[in-house]
């Protein structure tokens, strides 16, 4: 079995960031594919990556200012996928429909041998549905499994999740998964930077 991590970043991404994630993964033994390429559009990316990566059986896709917290987790995330679970961080649309929760394009698991049995949903955002919504509107109407990780810590609440006003936002932490900075084109990468050096020991 096959897992691999992919993470994309544009130009206008502070390359510490770039630097500290890496740093997280390698202090963890895992490998992260990270691909520079500016101005594609994040859904069209993961569908470029689904379509032409044959060899691999699990991906985790995961935002570029996004970091695992334990490699005991990563390797669950991997297990659920293989069992058919769409597993990743809550998320919700908030400017097209903030009443659905689903397995946010920030940090998700997913199986390909379970896409393809839900027909190869796009994880293109559209006027409808967000960045990877497709994915657990398929998996419902297929009947497969989704797992979603709720935020337990948020440093900067901005946005909503279904019946949780202000539950994401700056700086959200989910359980033991994974941090999310969000917004890392701002001038708030110090949370990330700081994560980054209590999770490998080091100054990132």
């Amino acid at each position: 079995m096959n897992a691999r991590v992919f993470s994309l970043y544009w130009d206008n991404v502070d390359p510490s960031i770039v630097a500290g994630q890496k740093a997280v993964f390698d202090h963890f033994g895992i490998p992260v594919n990270q691909h520079r390429i500016d101005g594609l559009d994040h859904g069209e990316w993961i569908d470029w990556i689904m379509a032409r990566m044959d060899d691999v059986d699990v991906f985790l896709f995961i935002d570029i200012d996004c970091i695992p917290l334990s490699k005991h987790k990563l390797s669950e995330g991997v297990q659920k996928a293989t069992q058919g679970v769409l597993y990743g961080a809550e998320g919700a649309p908030n400017h097209i429909q903030p009443f659905r929760s689903y397995a946010a394009a920030w940090y998700v698991f997913i199986s390909r041998q379970h896409w393809r049995a839900a027909r190869r949903p796009s994880a293109r955002a559209m006027p409808y549905v967000d960045t990877c919504q497709q994915w657990t509107d398929m998996w419902h109407i297929h009947n497969f499994p989704v797992e979603l990780v709720a935020p337990t810590v948020c440093i900067e609440a901005k946005w909503d999740l279904p019946g949780r006003p202000r539950s994401l936002g700056i700086g959200t932490t989910y359980g033991e998964d994974c941090f999310h900075l969000f917004e890392a084109r701002q001038s708030n990468r110090q949370y990330f930077l700081e994560k980054c050096g209590m999770i490998t020991g080091k100054v990132v």
